[in-house]
C-alpha cells in the first residue's frame, strides 16, 4: 500500500492509497482536512460545477486505459459516513462500444445528452450519456 496526495482548486484534496500492486486505487475526499461525506458528495455533483471538475480531474487522470468505478451502497443510515471510492485496473474493458442492441434508445433520444431506460430484468434504472455521433444510428 502507497499513499499519494493530490490537490486541486485549493478545496478539495483527494488522498490515495494503492492496493495489488497498483492495479487497485482507494480515494477519499476531504475539505479543509475534514471528511466530506456521502450527502456531500452527492449535493455537489448536483449543485457544485468546480467540485463536479475537481472529481471528473480525479477520474481522467486515473492511470489505467480501462477502469472500473466503485463504492459502498449508500442508504439513509450510511449517507453521512466518509465518502471514498474505489478505481480497478480492468484492461479488458477497453474494446469498442458496440451501439448496435441500444441503437433504439439513442435514435429515440438524439437531441438529449443523457437518457435513462431500465435494464433487461426490470430492477435498475440505466443511465446513459448520449455520444455525439457523425452519422446516425440505422
Amino acid at each position: 500500500m502507497s499513499l499519494k496526495f493530490s490537490q486541486t482548486n485549493n478545496k478539495w484534496v483527494a488522498q490515495t492509497q494503492t492496493y495489488a500492486q497498483g492495479r487497485v486505487i482507494k480515494y477519499s475526499i476531504t475539505l479543509e482536512d475534514l471528511s466530506v461525506s456521502y450527502a456531500d458528495v452527492l449535493k455537489w455533483w448536483e449543485h457544485n460545477d468546480d467540485f463536479r471538475i475537481f472529481f471528473m480531474g480525479l477520474l481522467s487522470d486515473a492511470p489505467f486505459t480501462a477502469y472500473r468505478w466503485e463504492t459502498r451502497p449508500v442508504t439513509l443510515g450510511t449517507v453521512q459516513q466518509g465518502f471514498e471510492f474505489v478505481i480497478l485496473d480492468s484492461p479488458w474493458l477497453d474494446i469498442p462500444a458496440d451501439k448496435v442492441p441500444f441503437a433504439a434508445y439513442f435514435k429515440n433520444n438524439a437531441p438529449s445528452s443523457m437518457l435513462e431506460f431500465s435494464n433487461l430484468g426490470g430492477d435498475a434504472i440505466l443511465v446513459v450519456p448520449c455520444a455525439h455521433m457523425d452519422k446516425p444510428l440505422e
